[in-house]
């Protein structure tokens, strides 16, 4: 089993996270942190710093992480990973600069309430780990 590794953040301020709603097929409609797969010759850091920038226009700094690993064919992903393990660091993101915009290839950015957060239609349930 092959591990691919993935990085983002969850950025909470003000009592609200800040979530991405995704375009792709395999998990369109459902929301997620700002994260995406770590590029080669990349630090998990940077991948988690460029995927956040990429989906929320956002600069932000990273403090502590957690990491969770992931069976490939539970990641609703538009990549094939089912023979695979999804290892994912999760850091916690702190805004320095920038404004809130949806990536390309996102239908939504948008903050919400920490106490709806497990209401939402979510990417998967391993992301209620990081809250």
């Amino acid at each position: 089993m092959n591990e691919v590794l993935f990085a983002g953040a969850c950025i909470i301020q003000d009592g609200k996270v800040l979530l991405v709603q995704e375009s792709h097929k395999e998990a369109h409609g459902l929301w997620s942190f700002p994260l995406g797969r770590v590029e080669n010759g990349e630090s998990i850091s940077d991948g988690a710093l460029r995927e956040v920038k990429e989906e929320t226009g956002y600069d932000v700094s990273l403090g502590k992480n957690k990491k969770l690993e992931i069976d490939g064919k539970d990641f609703k992903s538009i990549h094939k990973f089912d023979s695979d393990s999804i290892g994912l660091t999760i850091f916690e993101g702190t805004i320095k600069n920038g404004t809130l915009k949806k990536g390309d290839d996102m239908l939504d950015a948008k903050w919400f309430q920490l106490k709806d957060f497990k209401k939402l239609p979510l990417r998967g349930e391993w992301l209620k780990y990081f809250i």
